[in-house]
């Protein structure tokens, strides 16, 4: 163990020794360094010494050149610059500004020696040409700006629509070629994640995919997720109008009689996908008109949302009418029965029920008709119809009919 420790004292003990020895060898080497590119005295001595290194290192250094034939290879280039037309000269000082800040001022100064009027003309050129590139550059953010402006404009006009008219302006507006997929995505991106993924949801499906491509992955992603989150909303919603059909009228009417606990937008989807009669039948029982109004307007809606010519809400309505003129005759035929002979009333209620005609007729659509028959028209007399009166109607029909009416009014 104590070995072990000695062994590691020792190893800790020359890594700080090599960590000074190079912290002591690095700082004067930096040192070195800057002083080197930065005083040229120093850098032309510095060449001096090291010519004297043998062999290839020394052929090196005494091949680079002085300062003072540094300054001769300048003035050269400067006589032979001069002799130029002056866009000439500009254009290969502009190169080596590029290159060599410190090698152009140095050209100038040579070049001004040499020919002070001629160079006040090629520094105007270069001046020149530096307010043109920066003109160019100011030219291209502001058309940037106006490009993002517009499309920050087009952005604000859909998302001031309602979706169904945002939708329809920007397919048609695609459709004529007024819209192009890049100008639609790069709106798609400054919008709200709601705005956009409302719309994409209804959007005709091969511009969605197209402008879906073309988002940024990030918005992409949470655009997507929005419009999975609808969509599942949707089939949950689906979910309820079969529930729903399949509960009693009272019971339903509990939950999707106003708009209390489902928004109307929700109210809409489950009556749309609700079978016709049953929706007529809910609806009928409803006094409140200006609901109704609502939940049809909402139902066009979201008809037109989805793409389909709305008509739902229309044949809702010819059916929940047909259920309230149904109501009516009921009420009417109750009474005049309350006044009938009981025996003679059970005789017809018995013949009604064996006969079951039917006397009224509603066709919606080639697969939706409502039907009025005389069983239905006896189950709902006799629940209009006193507790009392109907005990004795009952004592005068033959058992088997007593039997399947009862079984009827508790149906």
């Amino acid at each position: 163990m104590s070995v072990s420790l000695r062994k590691e004292k020792k190893t800790i003990s020359f890594k700080a020794i090599i960590t000074i020895l190079t912290v002591i060898l690095m700082v004067p080497l930096l040192m070195l360094l800057i002083l080197y590119y930065s005083n040229q005295a120093f850098k032309s001595t510095t060449h001096g010494v090291l010519e004297g290194l043998p062999g290839s290192a020394g052929e090196y250094f005494q091949a680079m050149p002085t300062a003072e034939e540094e300054e001769e290879l300048k003035r050269e280039i400067a006589k032979s610059y001069i002799a130029m037309e002056q866009e000439r000269i500009a254009d290969k000082l502009l190169l080596i500004r590029n290159e060599d800040q410190q090698l152009y001022n140095d050209l100038v100064i040579h070049l001004n020696r040499l020919n002070s009027r001629k160079m006040t003309t090629v520094q105007e050129i270069i001046r020149r040409n530096d307010i043109r590139d920066d003109l160019l550059v100011g030219l291209f953010d502001e058309m940037q700006h106006e490009e993002n402006q517009e499309i920050a404009n087009i952005a604000g006009q859909f998302t001031a629509l309602d979706p169904i008219q945002a939708i329809r302006t920007i397919e048609r507006n695609h459709r004529d070629g007024q819209l192009l997929i890049d100008e639609l995505s790069k709106a798609f991106a400054v919008m709200n994640i709601e705005d956009a993924a409302i719309i994409l949801a209804y959007l005709d499906e091969s511009i969605k995919e197209q402008v879906m491509y073309q988002l940024p992955i990030n918005l992409r992603r949470n655009v997507n997720d929005r419009i999975n989150e609808i969509r599942q909303h949707q089939l949950y919603l689906i979910e309820l109008s079969t529930y729903y059909e399949n509960q009693l009228n009272e019971d339903a009417l509990g939950d999707i009689g106003d708009d209390q606990q489902f928004s109307m937008e929700d109210l809409a989807a489950i009556y749309r996908v609700m079978s016709l009669e049953k929706g007529a039948q809910l609806l009928s029982t409803i006094e409140d008109r200006e609901f109704k109004l609502s939940l049809y307007e909402s139902i066009n809606q979201l008809e037109k949302l989805m793409g389909y010519t709305p008509n739902t809400a229309e044949l809702l309505a010819k059916g929940t009418q047909a259920y309230k003129d149904y109501d009516i005759k009921t009420t009417e035929l109750t009474d005049i029965y309350q006044r009938m002979n009981r025996s003679e009333l059970a005789d017809l209620m018995e013949r009604m029920w064996t006969r079951n005609q039917v006397f009224n007729q509603i066709e919606l659509t080639t697969t939706d008709t409502i039907v009025f028959n005389e069983r239905m028209l006896v189950v709902d007399v006799l629940n209009k119809l006193r507790t009392n009166v109907v005990a004795e109607l009952m004592e005068l029909m033959e058992p088997q009919r007593v039997t399947e009416i009862s079984q009827a009014l508790i149906s």
